[in-house]
């Protein structure tokens, strides 16, 4: 029986950085998805339920803190 990949929403502002994030997570078998507007965070997080959330405390706008 397979079990379902694990879901993580990586959130930051630079780009680069999800970039690489999104790729490596996704070779380690997760379903990963971004969000780089801080403000647009807690909507993507409702609509993606994800298991876990890779969170950049210092962002324009809205931040983790």
């Amino acid at each position: 029986m397979n079990t379902p990949a694990e879901k993580i929403l990586v959130v930051d502002d630079e780009k680069s950085f999800t970039d690489l994030m999104r790729m490596n997570l996704i070779d380690e078998g997760y379903v990963v998805e971004v969000e780089n507007d801080s403000s647009k965070a807690i909507e993507k997080a409702h609509e993606f339920e994800p298991d876990l959330i890779l969170l950049d405390i210092v962002m324009p706008g809205p931040d983790g803190s």
